[in-house]
């Protein structure tokens, strides 16, 4: 239901020195950099173990409107 409330593409947001803009293919390597931290699975659906093509799938559902959880 939430999901289909969102716009077909997000806004980007600015108000220096912050930017909030949604996930990226290019993201992959920063999603495999957090993937490690013990807060990311409290917080997040970010993948705690796989690879980079798990990495990409993740990126992947983001970009399909999913939440980013499989």
């Amino acid at each position: 239901m939430i999901d289909s409330m969102l716009p077909p593409q997000l806004p980007v947001l600015t108000r220096e020195p912050v930017r909030l803009r949604a996930f990226r293919e290019t993201d992959v390597d920063l999603v495999l950099s957090v993937a490690g931290d013990p807060l990311i699975p409290l917080i997040t659906t970010v993948p705690t173990a796989g690879d980079r093509e798990d990495a990409l799938a993740y990126l992947a559902r983001h970009a399909s409107g999913g939440r980013g959880a499989p």
